[in-house]
């Protein structure tokens, strides 16, 4: 993802460990945009990432990235946007995101 010139941004348990280091980053999710899928497909299947696996590539609308950030090179989704994915979520990602709603405060 480094690397990459394509859009997206990195939400729950990836973008949580890379703010605040709660969640054991056991999976990758990713926002892109519709139509960049025949690219991120692409490359994907170039890399060999493609099929079961623990990434889960979310096509969304454009107004998820207004306000994504950069951390260690990586683009993730704005802070409210990671907190009302970890509480969809659930479970521990959900105790992740009462942490941070009471770091806001």
């Amino acid at each position: 993802l480094k690397n990459t010139k394509l859009d997206y941004a990195l939400t729950t348990y990836q973008a949580e460990n890379l703010v605040q280091h709660y969640l054991f980053p056991t999976r990758t999710d990713l926002y892109i945009k519709e139509n960049d899928l025949p690219k991120w497909h692409n490359l994907m299947t170039k890399n060999g990432l493609y099929g079961k696996g623990n990434v889960r590539i979310i096509i969304t609308e454009r107004q998820v990235m207004y306000g994504k950030r950069k951390i260690k090179k990586l683009n993730i989704v704005s802070l409210p946007q990671l907190i009302l994915d970890l509480f969809t979520e659930g479970g521990q990602a959900a105790e992740a995101a009462e942490m941070l709603l009471k770091k806001l405060k």
